[in-house]
């Protein structure tokens, strides 16, 4: 607990890249080992997580479709399923069999709550709609929300994803991140004008929750850490930081969380 505020984190990865993990800010978060992601929660007070795959494909290079780190992830949630919630990673370009098929199975015998797309790794353009139209309509079909990464050109942009939101008002689109700075204004545009896009602010400056909180309110942000790369008590410290009441608090670091992600 937070400060006596319950915390979800709604973006962990199941540890990365061997190559790289010593040297992260939670080198003990490791790749398909679910009780690190138990230590990691306990030791920074974090009740539950939706905890998604590693951001790209494993050294040495293998699992191109994500199923091995898909299993992985449904191995975690079934240890510890009161606390861990999985997300599916898809690459769309894989086709609307592919995609239909894998978000059933891993709903329907995993209860996975949603989605995570990487478009700059998997070498897509989210308003490509004939390359997302098959992930959109899967994830409004089951009720998921779909995280897709933002704030990396050309194809990682909040423009590009709400693009996308717009052609299917359906599907509930969380945007990481806030965009990344550079881009925390698109984002805050794409949800002033659009009501199914959400946020997380992981790896986001304060300036950006402040900011985005000044236009669109704190009922669809979320808490975030981007663990193992960062520390979730940084990112939880970037959120206090910003002179928030209670209540608002309780929004961000679970109460939104618990509703986007249909974590009851």
């Amino acid at each position: 607990m937070r400060n006596n505020i319950k915390v979800i984190d709604a973006h962990l990865h199941f540890g990365t890249d061997p190559v790289i993990s010593d040297s992260l800010t939670v080198p003990y978060l490791l790749y398909d080992d679910p009780d690190s992601v138990i230590r990691c929660l306990d030791h920074y007070g974090i009740e539950q997580t939706v905890l998604l795959t590693p951001d790209r494909i494993l050294n040495p290079p293998f699992d191109v479709d994500y199923k091995k780190a898909n299993d992985a992830v449904a191995r975690a949630v079934h240890k510890y399923p009161d606390r861990i919630f999985g997300a599916i990673r898809i690459n769309p370009n894989f086709g609307e069999e592919f995609v239909w098929d894998t978000v059933r199975h891993y709903v329907e015998t995993y209860n996975f709550r949603g989605i995570k797309t990487l478009a700059r790794v998997d070498f897509y353009n989210p308003s490509n709609l004939k390359v997302v139209e098959p992930m959109m309509r899967a994830a409004a079909h089951y009720d998921i929300p779909i995280l897709f990464h933002s704030g990396h050109p050309s194809r990682d942009l909040p423009s590009l994803q709400a693009y996308a939101a717009k052609n299917f008002p359906e599907t509930r689109i969380i945007i990481a991140h806030i965009g990344l700075h550079d881009y925390v204004n698109e984002t805050i545009i794409a949800c002033m004008e659009l009501d199914n896009i959400f946020v997380d602010m992981s790896q986001a400056w304060p300036y950006d929750i402040k900011a985005f909180i000044k236009k669109i309110g704190c009922d669809r942000i979320m808490y975030g850490s981007d663990g193992p790369f960062q520390s979730p008590l940084v990112e939880m410290v970037k959120v206090e930081e910003c002179d928030l009441t209670t209540e608002q608090l309780e929004k961000i670091f679970h109460k939104n969380a618990e509703e986007i992600w249909n974590i009851k």
